[in-house]
């Protein structure tokens, strides 16, 4: 079976929630095994959420957080459509609680690996930064090996929801560049940790292009009232369901 570590941005979009709960089922089943988790956006209300989804699906690994500088960070607290996962924060019981107290995603990335048994695989549908900020970490008291090299000693294969085959800017990889208006505030930093990911990364990658996903999936047809899904994807506008690029 499978380590595996999701790094999601949970927020953004609710097809991230369709994303995260696809991996618990998969962890369920038992074809994985979710030892960790990364909020990899900054909503103060993010990883508290992400920590409601695994919980809700009988999944409770620990949990890391971006906690980026001035110019490092995507305002999502400020962006519209976020109902949805306040509403999760807010009403179901999860294991964290604001972004503020919660573990710093490159001390959590380090603890997961140095402590694992085994090769992991990581799995991120979000921004890149906390895998950049991993790669360039130093040595410390959690392993004697700098980010590189725990990385080339404990990861067997990364996976990378973003980009578009062959060629082409995604929300993912740039921050919003390829959008405008107030996504592009900070997409100069997250351009350059795509980057910094794809140049410098040593285990295999595969990138899997956003088009892959364009199709409806989720929504409220399966579930009922009082349940997380549904009332996730009500909150959010999208009872029908939502494209899959996260799934």
């Amino acid at each position: 079976m499978k380590s595996v570590i999701i790094d999601a941005d949970f927020a953004s979009d609710v097809g991230d929630l369709g994303g995260v709960a696809l991996a618990c089922a998969a962890h369920r089943m038992g074809m994985v095994n979710i030892i960790g988790a990364i909020y990899c956006a900054s909503a103060t209300k993010g990883p508290g959420s992400m920590s409601a989804c695994l919980n809700y699906w009988g999944v409770t690994p620990s949990i890391g957080t971006w906690k980026g500088a001035s110019g490092q960070t995507i305002d999502e607290d400020g962006w519209s459509g976020q109902t949805w996962m306040t509403y999760l924060y807010d009403n179901y019981t999860r294991q964290v609680g604001l972004a503020s107290t919660v573990t710093d995603s490159t001390v959590q990335y380090r603890a997961l690996l140095a402590t694992s048994t085994t090769k992991v695989d990581i799995i991120t549908t979000g921004y890149m930064q906390c895998l950049s900020a991993l790669l360039d970490s130093p040595a410390d008291s959690i392993s004697s090996l700098s980010g590189a090299q725990l990385v080339t000693a404990k990861v067997r294969h990364l996976w990378v929801m973003g980009g578009q085959y062959t060629s082409g800017t995604e929300f993912n990889l740039c921050g919003g560049a390829n959008l405008g208006g107030n996504y592009t505030a900070n997409s100069a930093y997250f351009c350059a940790a795509s980057n910094n990911v794809a140049a410098n990364w040593p285990t295999p990658i595969t990138w899997c292009g956003y088009e892959l996903g364009t199709f409806a999936c989720g929504g409220t047809s399966l579930w009922s009232s009082g349940t997380l899904m549904y009332d996730a994807y009500s909150q959010a506008g999208y009872p029908s369901g939502r494209t899959a690029w996260d799934e």
